[in-house]
């Protein structure tokens, strides 16, 4: 959506951008290590989720240790055709102290909700568990008799009441603008409507990749969030998908 040639050379060509040496190795930094915390606390949950407050516990408790790790970890990978014996590392200071604490904050605040989350399901008695974390999503369609692979990775699937919950982590700033159309044909013109576009992209193919049988057309539907309601039948039926305050679910197959 940002520029097909952009979208080309990186995913067809596969030719790797320039180092970047700009603030956005900083937020990049700070996205990997957010995800792959998470992704671990998910796998855990998945595991036990009757566990949680155990499990949350002391994710929280060894907060410190585990973003300071993760954050190695992610100055790494960014260096990875380096020798990594040849590269210093230090949190204490700058702009990676910056980071570091950023992300602490992040994850700190993702666990408090997460909590919220568990208590209000056995509070109100309705069913609440992670289903994935780093879930991969593919589907092929034909395109004037082409045969075109799309694929995406769901950074959580959850089931909320019976409904499956397609969740995408956002660390950067996201316009809430962006997350309310009128007409859903409007996301496909421009970039303001990027992550709704990526969401339902994400809606789309888990309902190919486990066959629960929605329509390409789909019938009127309702995309939730609290200061809006859209309706609009060019949508998938029965989608309701979460992004921040904006939430795409599937009902499960039978």
């Amino acid at each position: 959506l940002n520029c097909p040639l952009q979208f080309y050379l990186k995913h067809v060509a596969k030719i790797e951008p320039a180092e970047d040496i700009s603030e956005s190795v900083e937020q990049k930094l700070i996205g990997n290590a957010i995800h792959d915390l998470l992704d671990k606390i998910g796998d855990l949950l998945i595991e036990r989720p009757s566990d949680y407050p155990r499990i949350i516990g002391e994710a929280l408790q060894d907060m410190d240790t585990s973003v300071e790790k993760a954050m190695r970890k992610a100055v790494l990978q960014e260096h990875k055709n380096s020798d990594e014996n040849k590269i210093y590392i230090d949190l204490s200071r700058g702009k990676s102290f910056l980071a570091t604490e950023v992300v602490k904050k992040a994850v700190t605040s993702y666990l408090s909700k997460l909590k919220e989350d568990f208590e209000q399901a056995e509070k109100e008695q309705y069913s609440f568990k992670i289903l994935a974390t780093e879930q991969k999503l593919t589907a092929t369609v034909n395109v004037d008799d082409q045969a075109i692979k799309l694929k995406g990775f769901a950074d959580r699937i959850d089931l909320r009441k019976g409904l499956v919950t397609l969740l995408d982590y956002k660390t950067g700033y996201v316009d809430d603008k962006g997350l309310k159309c009128d007409d859903l044909s409007d996301i496909f013109t421009g970039t303001e409507h990027k992550q709704l576009l990526q969401l339902l992209m994400y809606a789309y193919l888990y309902d190919r990749d486990q066959g629960l049988g929605v329509s390409d057309q789909g019938t009127a539907n309702e995309i939730q969030n609290p200061k809006s309601k859209i309706q609009n039948p060019s949508a998938p039926k029965n989608v309701n998908c979460q992004l921040s305050t904006v939430n795409f679910s599937l009902p499960l197959s039978p």
